[in-house]
C-alpha cells in the first residue's frame, strides 16, 4: 500500500507524483497514512533536481527547494531532510516528501536499529559512520542488505554530528 491524506483537508496534489504546476503553499504538511507503516506527516516541497522513491532528499525551509541528498556536495547535508514518496524525473516540479512516520529509505547495508548516515551515493543511506554526516531523527527498524531499509523518521535533519 501507499500513503494517503488522512486529514479532512478538502483538494489535494497527488502524493505519489510530482507536478508541474504547485496545488498548495511550498511548506504545506499534511498527515498521512499507510496500512503498512502507519501514520506520517508529509511536507509540500519544489523540487531543485531529480531523484527516485524512498532516496533521502533536504529540503531549504525558506524556499522549500529539495535536493537529494549527496555527502559529497556539501550544500545537500545541512539542514532538514524527507523521503521521497515518489520518483521526481523533472526538476522544478512540486511534490511531497515524508518527515516524520516509518518509511523505507535508500540504503546500503544497514544492520537493525542502527543509526543512519548519508553516503556518496545520492539519495542512499548506510549505518556506516562518517563525521558529519549522521541524519539525526531516523533509525533503522530492521537489518537490510541494501536496496532499502526501513526507517523510522521523526523530522529528520542533518546539522554536522556522526
Amino acid at each position: 500500500m501507499a500513503y494517503v491524506f488522512v486529514d479532512n483537508q478538502i483538494g489535494s496534489a497527488n502524493l505519489l507524483t510530482w507536478e508541474a504546476t504547485a496545488f498548495h503553499p511550498l511548506g504545506t504538511q499534511r498527515k498521512v497514512y499507510d496500512s503498512t507503516y502507519g501514520e506520517g506527516q508529509a511536507v509540500y516541497v519544489k523540487a531543485n533536481g531529480t531523484f527516485s522513491a524512498n532516496d533521502l532528499v533536504k529540503f531549504d525551509t525558506k524556499n522549500l527547494a529539495a535536493t537529494v541528498v549527496d555527502s559529497d556536495v556539501a550544500a545537500s547535508i545541512r539542514g532538514p531532510v524527507g523521503v521521497a514518496l515518489a520518483t521526481c524525473g523533472t526538476t522544478s516540479t512540486f511534490g511531497w516528501l515524508l518527515i516524520e512516520g516509518t518509511n523505507p529509505i535508500t540504503s546500503g547495508t544497514v544492520a537493525a536499529n542502527a543509526a543512519i548516515f548519508a553516503t556518496s551515493t545520492a539519495g542512499t543511506v548506510d549505518d556506516a559512520v562518517v563525521s558529519g554526516n549522521k541524519v539525526d531523527g531516523v533509525v533503522s527498524l530492521q537489518a537490510s542488505s541494501g536496496g532499502t531499509t526501513v526507517c523510522a523518521l521523526s523530522y529528520p535533519s542533518m546539522n554536522g554530528n556522526g
